[in-house]
């Protein structure tokens, strides 16, 4: 199965040049008439896929900063942002809002400019589209979506360039990488379902990850004897076993997160913190799922514990001041 791995050269706005072999594009419009100009991937993210993530650094946000992040069909004028049509959904930079059928978006995430990198996850198992920055998970944007979808990009902004990151190289939000699993047998092989060949080709089969978190058996299945299991085996010395068996629950709830399966991750989470009740992966997968749940106290706790633990923790900073933010608004909306 093709997945995007370009822009498309021969799928875009007269007004974008496409450099770097496919990967960046360049705004060339005039700075007076400023005309809305997208493009679409080489391939589309087909419904079997089952989940999609992509992430597009802002090498230069030009004069305005108007760029727009997302996806749309085959059939979607390019002469217009994302998110301004039927069949399109963007994340627009210069006023932090979603897009969807209408010029007029809503209130979703920050603003971002040069420098940042934005993420946007397709999950067609659970029909959401979810973004990040710089690492930071921002919550849910869109549900509900339907068809062959390409990612795009698009801009109203002279001077503004942006660069496409389709799994060639490691992807700044961690959820999406294996660097936070501390067992290299596993990371190995998170990474080879990540990552389908030579190329690392993003690789989306959701029935793989289900796989390889299942061959993961927790034994026993009661709970309270698995967790005083553990705890034993670090009573009486024996930390490689009590380790080896929280490195499979760690890998099973970053597995069933990755897919969408929030309800399954939180029950691993919940095993992980009660046999370490400061367990920082736990508190930030938990952290995060509160957050597209919109429990936004509860995720607010657990990025506030992080920060206890280590106040230097730049992403629990960054995350607890984004679901801060969501916070004030829904309680003054």
């Amino acid at each position: 199965m093709a997945l995007p791995t370009a822009w498309n050269v021969y799928d875009k706005s007269t007004f974008l040049n496409v450099e770097n072999e496919g990967l960046r594009v360049v705004y060339t419009g005039q700075d007076k008439t400023r005309n809305a100009a997208a493009i679409r991937s080489n391939f589309p993210i087909l419904p079997n896929c089952g989940l999609f993530y992509f992430e597009v650094t802002i090498v230069n946000e030009g004069d305005n900063g108007i760029i727009g992040i997302g996806l749309c069909t085959k059939t979607v004028n390019l002469n217009v942002m994302p998110g301004w049509e039927d069949d399109s959904w963007g994340y627009h930079g210069d006023d932090g809002k979603c897009f969807h059928s209408l010029g007029a978006g809503r209130v979703y995430g920050p603003l971002f400019t040069t420098g940042d990198t934005i993420g946007c996850c397709l999950n067609f198992l659970y029909n959401i589209v979810f973004y990040t920055k710089n690492g930071v998970h921002l919550g849910i944007a869109f549900r509900w979506l339907e068809g062959d979808l390409y990612p795009c990009v698009g801009m109203k902004s002279y001077g503004g360039s942006i660069e496409v990151n389709f799994g060639h190289k490691k992807f700044e939000y961690e959820a999406m990488n294996g660097e936070d699993i501390d067992d290299e047998l596993l990371k190995g092989g998170w990474n080879r379902v990540l990552f389908q060949n030579g190329n690392k080709l993003p690789n989306r089969q959701i029935d793989r990850f289900a796989e390889l978190s299942e061959s993961l058996p927790i034994k026993p299945n009661n709970k309270l004897l698995f967790k005083y299991r553990v705890k034993a085996y670090f009573a009486i010395g024996k930390h490689h076993k009590a380790r080896a068996n929280l490195v499979k629950l760690k890998y099973r709830t970053k597995a069933f997160f990755v897919m969408g399966n929030y309800k399954k991750a939180l029950e691993e989470i919940t095993k992980i913190l009660e046999i370490e009740q400061n367990n920082i992966f736990a508190l930030k997968y938990r952290g995060e799922i509160y957050h597209m749940m919109g429990n936004f106290s509860g995720s607010l706790g657990d990025f506030g514990e992080l920060l206890k633990i280590n106040p230097n923790d730049k992403w629990a900073y960054e995350s607890l001041e984004e679901v801060h933010r969501k916070f004030v608004y829904c309680v003054f909306l």
